[in-house]
């Protein structure tokens, strides 16, 4: 049996849809459709009952899933263990990254990681948390760093970094003469945030909770997907927003948002490594190990 079928049938159960398991996967939706068909045509037996848009598993979708997982596990392990023959640490390394980590944290990391493992060549997935999660979950990617632990899969998390969150607005939005704001006061200004599989906007909302403010209390413009979107709308005098730090530098360097002093700060998030539950790859356990002796 095809094991890259069974990925795409583990990621598709992961992700609980077709189309979430094709973003986490790289390919289309339609090529997802079609490996789920070519598996149900070879075992012979439906897997998904697709009613009520909601997939739920047949008799026979159990078993195979019991089966990939099995599968899939021994690939990986086998793979280790002919790695463990050679002295040298190398073969490819897949990452899932959440949109802070994957653009601004861990390239610079991986510097010093390759300097040291020359050998080993790896390949970064850039895309949001709870997709992050879906591929780590699906061995689609041999580890993953992303900014909240998200619910409902079969993965190990572990601190390895922290991430400060601050609040900007156009450079004419004055606050002078106000002292340090609440939030609460700021909820009728026009505000850009993330979209909700966002570990960044899962860390907002707790922080507001903790504040007493509900999604609904704020005046929200506009969604958007990406840290540069949402700095690019606050440069162009759209709104307010809350963002990462190292998101937001160069443009506090170059003038073209400002920070606006709020109560309650520093805002700190954790950022994780997470690991699938499988055997490592030895290029895996040793990306592990490095970054957290090398904390972000």
């Amino acid at each position: 049996m095809n094991n890259s079928l069974l990925r795409t049938y583990l990621a598709v159960l992961s992700c609980g849809s077709f189309s979430a398991a094709a973003t986490s996967l790289g390919i289309s939706q339609p090529a997802v459709t079609m490996q789920i068909q070519n598996l149900e045509e070879e075992v012979g037996h439906p897997l998904l009952d697709r009613k009520y848009r909601r997939l739920t598993l047949t008799e026979a979708g159990q078993l195979l899933k019991d089966y990939a997982v099995r599968a899939l596990g021994e690939e990986q392990g086998i793979l280790a263990e002919l790695a463990s023959l050679s002295g040298e640490i190398g073969g490819e390394l897949v990452v899932a990254c959440s949109t802070t980590p994957g653009n601004y944290l861990i390239p610079g990391l991986l510097g010093g990681f390759l300097r040291q493992y020359p050998q080993i060549e790896p390949r970064l997935m850039v895309t949001s948390s709870q997709e992050v999660a879906c591929a780590v979950d699906a061995c689609e990617a041999d580890l993953g760093i992303l900014g909240a632990r998200i619910r409902g899969h079969r993965i190990d998390y572990t601190i390895c970094g922290h991430d400060e969150l601050l609040l900007i607005a156009p450079p004419t939005l004055t606050t002078q003469g106000m002292g340090e704001l609440a939030l609460a006061d700021l909820s009728g200004y026009p505000w850009i945030q993330r979209n909700s599989k966002s570990g960044t906007q899962k860390a907002i909302e707790e922080l507001m909770s903790a504040q007493h403010l509900a999604p609904d209390d704020l005046n929200v413009l506009i969604e958007l997907d990406n840290p540069e979107a949402i700095i690019g709308a606050v440069e162009g005098g759209l709104g307010i927003a809350i963002v990462s730090r190292c998101a937001a530098e160069k443009a506090l360097w170059l003038g073209t948002v400002a920070e606006l002093p709020v109560q309650s700060r520093p805002w700190n998030r954790e950022l994780y490594l997470a690991r699938p539950h499988k055997a490592p790859t030895r290029a895996a356990d040793a990306f592990a190990t490095y970054l957290l002796e090398h904390p972000l």
